[in-house]
């Protein structure tokens, strides 16, 4: 700090020069402050689910779909963080399909590859015109059975227990809970 050029007689007169010289670094560091206290805040509440399933299909699902897809899931699947709640994240990504402008459609692909490359998503629901592209990425560990919610027929799979699922124990147990809400998906339709 600057050596004051005499000496103030009251705080008021301090806080004014202070001021006067310093202003944008002070706003600076208030700007700064606030974006990190932001930050924090969103990565801290951050909602945590239960199980998270991502959705490839050639038309985006509405509202009601989305939310019939993970309630159904809910139903079969078991409290893993102990919180209380069966809660379930749906992740949509329409791939294919015609739009005349497919800027989203390479959107949702790319966000798609970041899900299975981050490992993200355990258990993965398709429909007729994405199944085959989807499988075909090799990231499975079997093949698709066919499931129906509503008047919609999805083909769902588990991916394969590598990379995330593998190396790191957070991941790998929540591998394990898929592959158990998985296998009794796949029990309830015979």
């Amino acid at each position: 700090m600057k050596k004051p050029p005499y000496e103030f007689k009251t705080k008021k007169e301090l806080i004014g020069y202070i001021w006067e010289y310093y202003k944008l670094w002070i706003i600076g560091a208030a700007i700064v402050l606030i974006a990190a206290i932001s930050l924090i805040s969103s990565i801290a509440s951050k909602p945590k689910y239960d199980y998270d399933i991502a959705v490839s299909t050639s038309e985006t699902l509405s509202t009601e779909e989305t939310q019939a897809i993970a309630d159904a899931f809910a139903a079969l699947g078991r409290d893993v963080d102990g919180n209380g709640a069966i809660s379930v994240n749906v992740t949509d990504y329409r791939i294919g399909g015609d739009t005349g402008d497919d800027t989203y459609g390479y959107a949702d692909q790319v966000k798609f590859t970041g899900d299975a490359e981050l490992c993200t998503s355990a258990i993965y629901i398709m429909d007729e015109d994405t199944k085959a592209q989807v499988t075909d990425m090799g990231m499975f560990g079997g093949e698709p059975f066919a499931w129906r919610s509503g008047n919609t027929t999805y083909y769902v799979n588990i991916r394969a227990k590598s990379g995330k699922f593998e190396t790191d124990k957070k991941k790998s147990a929540e591998y394990d809970a898929a592959l158990e809400l998985f296998n009794a998906l796949k029990a309830s339709c015979g």
